[in-house]
């Protein structure tokens, strides 16, 4: 019994060393994580300490308080009598002296105008401002500009809406955009502008009186009336006036044989300048004659680019592109041509010349397109659909040995002022149709050697209006046209190579050409 106690406290006595062995390990364990813990939080407050004094560094700073005032802003809309109300009653200011009309009426053989006048006093920032007219029963053969001068290049097409026939309700809508600068509020807010109008007494000649006083007859016993619109918006930066012209000109040339040209004499182009163009020590070359060579023209040779940087107004531009045989593409999209009157020679001899955009051409001042083309031998298509040729009077030479070119639709083309067509078409050799059918040659005295060496043309479009009766030189007008044939199909003639058969070919009169009917 003695021994069993004994081994039973022996073991009771294990058991609480085992015991106090566990606890002591525990209790090193704990201590050892919490040393573990206060070193870990020793290393963030330190860290802590490093990135506050590093973010500390660069946090510095005061304060303070700051004022700005909002730009000031005043668009106000009158008339003339400086009405905000009712701004113009219609009719509106009557120029005429046509005594056979009542003074507050409008009738065919009045003209006058709408003055508007639009106040900024005070605006501090750009702006632009848009003006509409909009018409009820506006009358078929009246018509706006925005100049005294009534010619085409101040007209203003109205946008009509309604059925658009004469006597029908119609609806026309002017809409004209100005800018202004922020300097010129303060020292002339108030900007006056004029609207002319003209509704002729004859708008046409000869058999055509009757047809437009039909017109007028049924625009009678109506009432106009007019509502007028302005709205001021600030813009970010003025652009040009579009209806005026830019009387500024410069052209500089710079070492990679780039001819810069620019309304602006500041001009900026990354390049070396090698060559500022003057005319008679004026850098502005805008004033130069209308019948000379470009300054430029001397070293057209070796000119490979040219960049129209801003929007440019030339009174010309004859031979400007003449002889530039490295010039292989051209952009336009800058060039304003409706005051240039000479036109002439404008890409004579551009050979190497294959991309022609054409769309944003006004020709509505041109007087002269001779040789405008001519040996352009690189053209394989233009589009001249948008050319206004009212006012040509000659074309000689035109498209004189533009061999590449394979369509050419002139059917546009107003010739009613032309006198003088020589050598138009001369050895046009990839040409096979030709499109004449708008084409009115009652004046024209000169058609010598017009359609020369155009040995693959086939077909000449052309109407009854292609009148050879003024004519009196048409020396070898159809030479080596060797594929051409009439409507009727009359066969080209080695013989007959004059004026003779510059006609529509029927069975009683053979011709060359052929009537368009559609």
């Amino acid at each position: 019994m003695k021994k069993k106690e004994i081994q039973d406290n022996d073991k009771i006595e294990d058991s609480s060393q085992i015991k106090d062995k566990d606890i002591s390990l525990k209790s090193k364990k704990q201590a050892t994580i919490a040393l573990i813990v206060m070193f870990l939080l020793f290393l963030i407050i330190v860290a802590s300490a490093y990135y506050l004094y590093a973010w500390a560094k660069y946090a510095s700073g005061s304060q303070g308080n700051a004022t700005a005032n909002v730009a000031k802003w005043h668009f106000e809309l009158r008339d003339g009598v400086a009405r905000t109300t009712d701004i113009i009653d219609f009719p509106v200011t009557r120029t005429d002296t046509n005594t056979s009309v009542s003074a507050d009426t409008i009738a065919p053989g009045t003209y006058g105008c709408i003055p508007i006048t639009v106040d900024t006093t005070g605006t501090e920032v750009h702006m632009k401002y848009d003006i509409q007219i909009t018409l009820q029963n506006y009358p078929t053969n009246m018509v706006f500009y925005n100049n005294a001068d009534k010619n085409k290049k101040h007209i203003i097409t109205p946008e009509i809406s309604g059925t658009g026939e004469p006597g029908s309700p119609r609806t026309a809508t002017i809409t004209i955009t100005k800018y202004i600068d922020k300097s010129e509020h303060s020292t002339n807010g108030v900007h006056e502008h004029t609207i002319y109008w003209d509704w002729p007494y004859e708008t046409t000649t000869g058999e055509g009186i009757d047809s437009n006083d039909q017109v007028d007859s049924l625009d009678m016993n109506k009432q106009i009336t007019m509502a007028i619109t302005a709205t001021g918006t600030q813009v970010k930066e003025i652009l040009p006036d579009v209806d005026e012209p830019v009387t500024g000109l410069y052209a500089r040339l710079y070492d990679n044989n780039t001819l810069v040209l620019s309304s602006k004499s500041n001009m900026e182009y990354d390049g070396t300048l090698t060559k500022t163009y003057r005319d008679n020590n004026n850098e502005n070359i805008y004033n130069i004659q209308i019948n000379v060579s470009p300054v430029w023209y001397s070293d057209r040779s070796k000119i490979t680019k040219v960049i129209i940087q801003d929007r440019i107004t030339p009174r010309s531009t004859y031979k400007w592109f003449e002889g530039f045989s490295s010039l292989s593409n051209i952009d336009l999209t800058n060039l304003d041509t409706r005051y240039a009157e000479n036109m002439g020679f404008m890409f004579f001899s551009c050979s190497g010349l294959t991309i022609q955009d054409l769309s944003n051409f006004d020709t509505s001042s041109a007087t002269e397109m001779g040789s405008m083309f001519q040996s352009c031998s690189g053209l394989t298509s233009l589009d001249v659909s948008n050319f206004d040729t009212s006012s040509v009077t000659s074309m000689g030479c035109m498209f004189y040995g533009c061999s590449g070119l394979t369509s050419l639709d002139l059917s546009s083309f107003d010739t009613s002022s032309l006198t003088n067509m020589p050598e138009m078409f001369f050895k046009c050799t990839s040409l096979i149709t030709l499109d004449l059918s708008s084409f009115n040659t009652s004046l024209v005295t000169n058609m010598s050697q017009t359609f020369i060496g155009c040995s693959n043309l086939t077909t000449i479009y052309a109407s009854t209006s292609f009148d050879t009766s003024s004519v009196t030189n048409s020396y070898r007008m159809f030479r080596k046209c060797d594929s051409l044939v009439g409507g009727n199909g009359t066969a080209f003639n080695s013989s007959i190579i004059d004026k003779s058969y510059a006609r529509i070919d029927t069975p009683e009169t053979p011709g060359y050409f052929t009537l368009k009917t559609n």
